[in-house]
This record gives C-alpha cells, structure tokens and sequence, in this order.
C-alpha cells in the first residue's frame, strides 16, 4: 500500500485545456491517447543522454575502424554500422531538443569552430546516403566567411544534418546544393545565410505550411500525419534557429525543387591567420583538369576560383604533357594538374599513358578515383596524390596548399622565433624537428607521421602514454601528439603525467590533443589536463600547419 500511495505521488499530472487531471483520474487503458506522452519530457531527455553513450562508442569504433587496413567488405560493413548508429543518434538528438524545449531547457554553447569542417562533418551521412541513390549531393562555403566563427557548434551541426537528411528522404534523382554565403557583417558579428536547394520533386504546399508553425511540445508528434510526420527533422530545425535567433524560410514550387534556407548572425572568431595565409598563398597559382566529367568539373572549377586559383580543362589526357611543358615555356606554368580515373575501367585504360606521363612531368599529378577504386601501379610513384569522390571542398584547398613550393623566408621563421618568445615558451635542448606521436592504431600513426614528414619534422611513434612517458624522460620533443582515447591511459591522464614529469625543469612540452569523436566538454577537459591545443580527427596537414604554426613556420 505504501509503495503504491509513494508511486501515485511520483506521477506527473497531465494538462488538458488549461485543467489539471490527475493520473489517478484517468480513464482506462484503452481510453488512453498518444498526447498523453507529453507530460515525460524530463524522462525522454534522460533516456536520450542513456542511449547516446552506447551509441557514441559505437561510432567512435567505427571510425578508428574504417582506417585500419579493412578489406572492401569489411570497410562496407563498418559505414552501414556507422550510418545506422549515426541515423539513431540523430533522431535521439531530436528528440531530445523537443523535450529540452517544452522543459525551457534549451540551451546554447558558445564555442570557437571551424565552419568548413562542420558543414562536412553535418551533410557527410546524407552524402554518402545520396551517392547510394545516384544522387549528387555538393557543398559550397565562401572563402569570404571567417573560418574559425563562435557560436553553438553541435546545434549548428543537427540543423544542417536534419536539413540535407530530409531533403535527402523522397528524392530519387537529381541534385542537392548545400552553399554557405556572407550576407554582412557588422563589428564582430557575421550574418551568413545557409541554403539547402534540390532540383527534384520538393515539398508540397502542405508541408511548407505546416514547417510554418511552431513546435510546441512531445504531444505535436502524435498528431502529425504520416505524409509530414518524416519532417519532423526540419521542424526540430526551424525550433533551434529561432532559438539561436535566426530566420528560417522555404521557397519552391511544385515538381521542381524547394529551397530550404536560414541566416544567423555569429561571431567572428579569434583566429583569421589561416584564412588569410591559404588565400595568399593560392592567389593567381594555376591548375589544369583533365577529364574530369561535367559535374564534378564545375564543382572543382568552383572550389578553385573561390581561391583565387586559375584554371583550364582539357577533355583528353593525352594532350596532358603538351599543355603542361607549354605552360612551362610560356613562363606561366601550372602548379599540378588534376585527372579524373573514376570508374575502374576507365582507370585501368588510361593507366599506361599516365605512366609514361608522370615518368616524364616534374608537375605534380592528382588523381580523383572512387573511394572503391582498386590500388594500381601509378599509385606508387612520386608526385602523385588522390582525391576520393565526391571531393570535398576542404580536401581539395589542402591538396592545393601540400603541393605549393615550401618557403624559405628567414623573415617568417624570425616571426616564428617572435612568436615562441612572446608565448614564454623555450625551446632550448629540444630538437625542433623532433616530434611524438602517441597513438595505439597504427594506422593513425603512420598516417600522423607521413603528415609531419612533408611538414619537415621527423616523428618517433608509441602506442601508449606510459610508453610516452619512458621517451620524455630521455629526450625532449618539438611536440607532444597524444590520442585522448587510448585504452589503459587515456590521452588526458597522459597530459597531466606529463606536465607533472615536467615539474622543476627548464622545458614545457606542447601538447596536443588529438580525438576522433569529440564531444562536449573534451576541449576543455583537453585544456584543464594541460594540453595546448585540441585536434579533432581526422588529421589532415592543414590542420596540422595552423597549430604547429603558431609556433613554427614552415
């Protein structure tokens, strides 16, 4: 009796036409509607965070996996876990704003990010997703746009995840154009609009009108009708811009595609140099592609005049030496050349004629192949590199800054001397180019190492933090790499040991934090362990060059 009367108390009453009903009063179970599922807002919050940890694992195994040397099958078979966990995530994250919001919990984070990466990052599964439907699916972000902005990082992420996923939900051909634009700027705000635009059937009128209206409650969900119920994504999405205190709008016309659109004002973040430092570096450089298919050429062509970067295409490769000796004796030559082997037949055709093209060039040749392209011979051979399709547009712009000539500018490296003394950080008994990569995949590993080798550095590897431990005792390094997610000792008890070890000496290690699923709180988790910086996987050299440029130039 007692533990029933305790159990009644517990329960939430449910609110019907501003009248507050007691559960006890309730009807029968068959009386019972769906609405009657708002009043456990709280309980879905917490069960969303429950299952997300689970799911979090899942996906960070996932990633570590799809670079250890998997066959074919096996890399297919760690996307679809990927894409599945990914898919349940997202709609928990959903719902999990739904409850926060009928709760007035909702809050915002205000946090540094990198704007490219994290539309990337957002529209990745409803890439691939697209791809599986023959559906070309491209992003666009205006080098105009500081890159590093503040805002609310993982908000920004679900609306424009929600957005390309149920744009992506009925379409069966056609197009999906994602583009990040100004729209002004003001001190240090930027107001930037976000579009997500297909060329497919679109929403109907009813959808658009009921997008319109506010998202009040769990309860909303019940009542939606099947042909709108699958948007829910969108109006979760509509929710979080107004909240961040944009404007959402939808245009389009029946049968012909729909453009989904929002602008919000952000913060220009602290950090322009990179920015600035790739579109100098880039300005007026030169490249030339060489059958490339239509589409993809016009993205590349896109991407590249973006930059500043000239460009001509020609149809056929076997005019490829002769434009390219031509620019040389023209005194204006091409900075690397871009050929397209998509397609394992076409690959396998034109593979005897760019091996006698590479023998021959000292410029630079890159590859665009389909992510299941088997490995052939010209991949072998130096000068070369690969673009996987679709490409995207911050892979491209590090394709370009890898190849560009390496400066040998005393101005830049006395900056760089500036800089460390400014910071109070020595270098004294330290070999400059010595830096320590702690990881225990091995795969990660090599990959960190091949990067700091065409940054000039040279790298000693070990796969655990004790491990890391032994070779700081013995030497100092230019660098401290460390993986957060090592088993035994993670990354962050790495740090504080390591800062401990330091304690009493004359040199202070740089740290950095290297994670391949980050989540809330690991920054600064990162930062209050006594790292210096923080590096979200994948690693790629950009990355790299702007945190290890702080101190050094290259």
């Amino acid at each position: 009796m007692t533990k029933e009367r305790k159990s009644r108390k517990n329960t939430t009453s449910i609110k019907k036409n501003d009248q507050s009903v007691s559960e006890d009063q309730s009807a029968s179970p068959s009386d019972k509607k769906p609405d009657s599922l708002s009043f456990s807002s709280d309980l879905i919050g917490k069960l969303c965070q429950e299952l997300r940890s689970p799911l979090n694992l899942a996906m960070e195994l996932a990633d570590l996996l799809k670079g250890s040397g998997l066959t074919d099958d096996q890399s297919a078979g760690v996307n679809v876990i990927r894409n599945a966990n990914q898919s349940v995530l997202d709609r928990l994250n959903d719902l999990s704003t739904i409850a926060q919001a009928e709760a007035g919990e909702l809050s915002l984070d205000f946090l540094d990010f990198d704007l490219l990466k994290l539309i990337e990052h957002a529209t990745e599964i409803s890439t691939e997703r697209a791809l599986e439907k023959g559906i070309l699916l491209t992003r666009f972000v205006d080098p105009a746009i500081p890159p590093v902005l503040k805002g609310d990082p993982q908000r920004l992420r679900q609306i424009l995840s929600n957005l390309t996923a149920n744009t992506l939900l009925y379409k069966s051909h056609g197009s999906i154009f994602v583009k990040v634009a100004p729209d002004a700027s003001e001190g240090d705000q930027s107001k930037i609009t976000f579009t997500v635009t297909d060329t497919g059937s679109g929403l109907s009128q009813q959808e658009i009108n009921w997008l319109a209206q506010p998202l009040h409650s769990l309860s909303d969900i019940g009542k939606l009708q099947a042909d709108v119920l699958s948007h829910i994504g969108m109006r979760v999405a509509k929710c979080l811009i107004e909240s961040m205190g944009g404007t959402f709008w939808v245009t389009g016309i029946a049968d012909k595609g729909t453009t989904i659109g929002f602008t919000l004002a952000l913060a220009t973040g602290t950090d322009l140099t990179e920015r600035h430092h790739i579109l100098k570096l880039l300005k007026d450089k030169r490249i030339l592609f060489a059958n490339v298919e239509e589409i993809q050429l016009s993205i590349l062509q896109q991407f590249a005049s973006a930059y500043g970067v000239r460009h001509f295409a020609i149809s056929n490769v076997e005019h490829v030496p002769l434009a390219l000796q031509n620019a040389t004796v023209s005194g204006d030559p091409y900075m690397l050349a871009v050929v397209d082997l998509s397609g394992d037949e076409r690959g396998k055709s034109l593979e005897p004629l760019l091996l006698r093209l590479l023998r021959q060039s000292e410029t630079p040749i890159v590859f665009l192949r389909d992510i299941d392209d088997p490995e052939s011979e010209i991949d072998t051979l130096q000068y070369t590199d690969q673009l996987f399709m679709p490409v995207n547009q911050s892979d491209f712009v590090s394709c370009l800054v890898n190849f560009l000539p390496a400066p040998n500018d005393s101005s830049a490296n006395n900056n760089a001397e500036k800089n460390e003394s400014e910071a109070g950080v020595t270098t004294e008994g330290a070999d400059k180019e010595l830096v320590l990569l702690v990881d225990d995949n091995r795969v990660n590993r090599e990959i960190a190492k091949l990067l700091l080798n065409k940054l000039g550095y040279q790298s000693t590897l070990v796969t655990s933090g004790a491990k890391a431990l032994e070779e700081i005792a013995q030497q100092n390094f230019a660098f401290v790499l460390i993986d957060c997610m090592m088993p035994d000792m993670d990354g962050f008890e790495t740090a504080r040991r390591i800062r401990e070890a330091e304690k009493g000496k004359n040199y202070r290690h740089k740290l950095i934090a290297v994670t391949a699923s980050p989540r809330e709180g690991d920054e600064a988790k990162a930062k209050e362990a006594g790292m210096d910086e923080f590096i979200a996987k994948p690693v790629t050299i950009d990355k790299l060059s702007k945190v290890i440029g702080k101190w050094h130039s290259f």
